[in-house]
């Protein structure tokens, strides 16, 4: 898709864009997915739909669908630059230690090159962080 229709298919959900996906129209593609699979293939499955459409960014309570597809996302062995030791503990580590390792590993992938951090991900690491100190 064009980022055009990119924009158009995720605002067709009803929601706006923020000042980050204004700027990088290519993180609407979750959301733009979630939109394209409940209409075009009729998939109502709400978890489903949630995991496509956070993949990118996370979001605060995600389901475990979610998280598992956001982990994939983020350790896939065609994506460069993935902490080797995530792929291994992949294979043994429970899903949200998994999960809790590879945002603290994305977000801190993104403060090193100081690229923008969404807001999703800025409330998922404030709600992880909120649990962890409790």
């Amino acid at each position: 898709m064009t980022e055009a229709e990119l924009i158009r298919l995720a605002h067709s959900d009803g929601g706006s864009s923020s000042k980050l996906e204004h700027k990088k129209p290519g993180l609407l593609h979750g959301r733009a997915a979630a939109v394209f699979l409940e209409r075009r293939y009729g998939i109502s499955d709400r978890d489903i739909l949630e995991a496509v459409r956070y993949h990118t960014t996370g979001v605060r309570d995600m389901n475990s669908i979610a998280k598992v597809v956001y982990i994939a996302d983020k350790i896939e062995i065609s994506r460069t630059g993935v902490d080797p030791a995530l792929r291994e503990m992949s294979r043994s580590a429970d899903l949200d230690t998994l999960f809790a390792a590879v945002v603290d590993n994305t977000v801190a992938f993104l403060r090193l090159r100081q690229l923008d951090i969404s807001y999703g991900t800025r409330r998922l690491l404030a709600a992880m962080n909120k649990r962890n100190n409790l």
